[in-house]
């Protein structure tokens, strides 16, 4: 009788321990025949986004909807899929590229990039809605000429943008 207790005692943080109460995160949610999305991603137009790397027009937003898998359907509060649909389907290009064909006139090989505030150090990574943007400044002009000899600073604020009251 006392080796049944001590093999219960034994056992039962392993039983407890081993119970998976989330869903598992790798778990596919087919959303139609040719979409399947998985929890905690996001999807903009089916397309899977990263974001907080990506500015999108809060204004060209049709719908977001979070879809959950089919073990999430007996647990509250599981993480599920985000899909945002936009009502025109518009240019996203990396902030890279953009920053190349905006200031194609400047003989700087060196550009730093600040969105709403943010420097952005990898700018390839980072991508924005060309409708999102409400003003572009490119700074290293002087009397409407650029100075070669000084590095080029582009900032970019979107429309989604409201400045932090200090």
């Amino acid at each position: 009788m006392v080796k049944a207790l001590y093999m219960v005692l034994f056992l039962l943080p392993l039983v407890i321990m081993g119970q998976d109460t989330l869903p598992n995160k790798k778990e596919p949610i087919y959303i139609s025949k040719t979409l399947t999305v998985y929890p905690g991603e996001v999807y903009l137009d089916s397309v899977k986004i990263n974001l907080q790397k990506t500015f999108i027009d809060p204004k060209n937003i049709r719908e977001t909807k979070v879809f959950k898998g089919q073990s999430a359907k007996n647990i509250s509060g599981a993480i599920g899929a985000t899909l945002i649909t936009r009502k025109k389907k518009g240019e996203i290009v990396s902030l890279k590229v953009f920053a190349a064909t905006t200031r194609a006139n400047s003989k700087n090989d060196t550009i730093t990039i600040v969105v709403n505030e943010q420097l952005i150090t990898e700018p390839d990574n980072y991508f924005i809605e060309l409708s999102s943007i409400k003003k572009i400044s490119i700074l290293n002009y002087e009397k409407n000429e650029i100075v070669p000899d000084r590095p080029t600073t582009m900032l970019i604020t979107t429309k989604s943008y409201k400045k932090k009251k200090k």
